[in-house]
């Protein structure tokens, strides 16, 4: 690691000594190195909860089975402007200037060579959705695998894998628990989020993420800052269908109370405040949510769910610093809550309770020149505290868990056909569990990426990442490729690495009668490959479609060992083949249409198994389809989803499956007024009976009703805006 570090900084040295050569040799032409410069920048726990819940449960058993650059471009394009400015400054026009900052973008580069698909801040308004997950469902087709109700558990798919394979990242952070390996979506409102990126493939050069073997979620909950105040607050009410339902067994039928009419309800609020020096936001949310739904049994009778309420809050604020020097901070902290009533199976006797807490403060420097416009860095640092108190009858397990991450990323704009990208990153965890004890876990890596344009038609990605692990490093190449072609196409091609760590909960696990950790598993390791090709026509669509390979080997799995206990071996091996494909149109008019199709084939290859024994990998459909049509005027919106999941198999067994399920919603919105905004939702309208997890039911349809109050304005005076007048 030393040798690594000295190597880094001399690389780093003498990349900062060229620019300061180049900028001196140059000074003659500084306004077209920054004119080509604005034309070609490319910027750049939840414990294993069933292990928890219900030891005996299929998720013990086989958890892990699923298987910047942004320059002032406005001083760039419009110096004479400027210079004016500067010439004749006005402190109070210049905080009263119309301007608009888009937060932190380093990470949010223009262009890179896997399959990316970005759902806006409109997108997610439409979908009227209570969780982050159903954005995902509703907005990007992806598959989940969920645990009933609100405040269930929930992995997201990407490409055939979720969970831990899947890397859940809050502002450019990783959010992946060290004990579990997974995040708990639930712990992020929705009002809060901005933008979702949705990166698709292993070991991504857009974040360099280890154990992104799926694909990477990035969730933006950085605003846009525009100078004034704006408030806002929502309440909105959603009730099941009601119906008979049978009680204890076959034999009491009763009827839906009256009160499950109001079965969950969310209370948002929030306001902003600023100028074009300090902006803050700071906003919360409140869910009560009994989950009554009716749901079928595997006897087709109808029943109720019971013992699965719960109430959670959670609350965010943040301040953003605009400093000399092209300098931009912000500071700000997350907070949640949720007490849930866990059901467990639908035939569970012993229900248990769960109580959550997780707490995350941030803070982010990011500096749009360092010496020079072709120079970028992004410093960002965060402190996560979760703790999970689960009791049943005769079990309580607490785990507490800190964590602090430090991520450094710099983009150096090279010349016009070539600019490099590194950064390192440091994670720290120390875990006090009741089931684990006393755990100190800690790793890291750099990184370092190279984008070669080849005139305008091609350009080449090789990056390569090192990874601290046991002592020794892990390296984890890739090379990426794009092909610009005529007529708005572009192909892009990936090859690349996965490479996952053990989970704290995998390697350290306490021995009991029933299960035990593994201290000797290695790492889980994989190649995989892909080819894109994407379709842009401004005004008319977009479109991509891609086809992928991936093979994973020494995959973490809970199997019985000779004294009949669960323990976590590396016996997983499996091969998928599949295709992602989108299509959005961006016509002009009051339509608009959006279809995401997934395709993929998994073949299980553990305990000796071949090609030819064709089995396939549990809770992984072969087949999934969404499309939305939106509707839009002048004042509001009504969007149609439909999606469609084919059958999937419960155990890689693959004795028993789950049926295929097409669930359909849709969302209406209308402003009234200037200030209000009423909007509905009927979620599975046609009050589909499914299951994405076994003996797990989902909610049937349900309609939602609430209200929005927003009110905004700016802090121009009359004086000046009569001076803007006057010029």
């Amino acid at each position: 690691m030393k040798k690594t570090a000295i190597v880094t900084t001399l690389l780093f040295s003498a990349l900062v000594y060229t620019f300061g050569q180049m900028q001196n040799s140059t000074s003659d032409n500084i306004l077209g190195q920054a004119q080509d410069f604005a034309s070609n920048n490319t910027s750049t726990q939840n414990p294993d909860s069933d292990a928890v819940q219900n030891p005996d449960s299929d998720a013990v058993q086989n958890p892990d089975s699923d298987v910047v650059q942004n320059p002032n471009s406005d001083a760039v394009q419009n110096l004479d402007s400027v210079s004016d400015k500067i010439n004749d400054f006005d402190e109070e026009e210049f905080l009263d200037l119309d301007w608009e900052s888009e937060g932190f973008t380093l990470t949010e580069v223009t262009e890179k060579s896997q399959q990316i698909r970005t759902v806006t801040k409109e997108e997610i308004e439409k979908s009227n959705a209570i969780t982050i997950t159903e954005v995902l469902q509703k907005t990007a087709g992806l598959n989940v695998k969920n645990y009933g109700g609100y405040g269930n558990t929930s992995s997201v798919y990407i490409r055939g894998m979720s969970g831990d394979a899947v890397a859940i990242l809050v502002d450019g952070v990783q959010m992946n628990s060290a004990q579990s390996g997974e995040f708990d979506l639930s712990h992020l409102a929705v009002a809060d989020v901005e933008k979702i990126e949705i990166v698709k493939g292993g070991s991504d050069t857009k974040y360099n993420i280890s154990g992104a073997c799926g694909g990477v979620i990035n969730i933006i909950t950085q605003k846009k800052h525009t100078p004034g105040w704006n408030v806002f607050a929502s309440i909105s009410n959603l009730s099941y269908y009601p119906g008979q339902y049978y009680y204890k067994q076959n034999k009491n039928k009763t009827q839906t109370a009256a009160m499950d009419l109001f079965d969950t309800q969310e209370i948002s609020t929030g306001f902003s405040l600023g100028n074009k020096i300090v902006y803050t936001n700071v906003n919360a949310v409140f869910h009560r949510a009994a989950n009554h739904f009716l749901f079928k049994d595997d006897n087709l009778k109808v029943r109720r769910r019971i013992n699965n309420e719960v109430y959670d809050a959670g609350a965010n604020a943040s301040v953003h610093f605009s400093l000399p020097y092209d300098i931009q901070l912000q500071i700000s902290d997350k907070f949640y809550y949720a007490d849930k009533n866990i059901p467990g199976t639908m035939t569970s006797p012993t229900p248990g309770n769960q109580k959550d807490l997780s707490n995350i403060v941030w803070a982010i420097v990011k500096m749009d020149k360092v010496g020079t416009q072709r120079i970028q860095t992004e410093f960002l640092s965060n402190y996560k505290f979760e703790q999970i108190d689960y009791e049943e009858p005769g079990t309580d397990s607490l785990h507490q868990l800190h964590t602090i991450n430090v991520i450094n990323r710099w983009d150096f704009n090279v010349t016009t056909w070539l600019n490099l990208s590194t950064d390192g990153d440091f994670t720290f965890n120390y875990l006090d569990s009741t089931d684990c004890g006393h755990i100190i876990k800690w790793d890291g890596g750099a990184s370092i990426t190279a984008e070669f344009s080849i005139g305008n038609h091609v350009q080449l990605i090789p990056s390569t990442k090192i990874v601290y692990y046991k002592e020794y490093p892990i390296v984890i190449p890739k090379v990426g490729a794009l092909f610009f072609l005529p007529a708005g196409f572009t192909i892009k091609s990936n090859v690349y690495r996965t490479f996952k760590q053990p989970s704290i909960n995998q390697l350290y696990w306490k021995e009991s009668k029933i299960a035990k950790g593994n201290p000797d598993l290695r790492y889980e390791d994989g190649w995989g490959g892909d080819i894109i090709l994407e379709y842009e026509k401004a005004g008319i669509l977009k479109a991509d479609s891609s086809f992928y390979v991936n093979y994973y080997m020494d995959k973490i799995q809970w199997s019985t060992n000779s004294a009949g206990q669960w323990t976590a071996q590396n016996i997983g091996k499996a091969l998928y083949f599949g295709s992602d494909n989108s299509l959005i149109t961006d016509l002009p008019t009051f339509i608009q249409f959006g279809i995401d199709y997934h395709f993929v084939l998994t073949y299980l290859l553990s305990n000796g198994l071949t090609l030819q024994d064709n089995i396939r990998i549990m809770y992984t459909p072969l087949h999934s389809l969404s499309a939305h049509v939106d509707f839009s005027w002048k004042s509001g919106s009504v969007s149609l989803i439909g999606k469609y999941t084919s059958e999937r198999y419960t155990s890689n067994l693959n004795t028993y499956t789950l049926d295929p399920y097409f669930t359909l919603d849709i969302s209406f919105a209308q402003n009234i007024g200037k200030y209000i905004t009423v909007f509905a939702a009927v979620k599975n309208m046609l009050n589909a009976y499914y299951f994405e997890t076994v003996d797990y039911p989902m909610p049937g349809g349900s309609v939602t009703v609430g209200v929005k109050v927003h009110a905004g304005g700016d802090f121009k005076s009359k004086k000046n805006k009569d001076k803007k007048e006057n010029k």
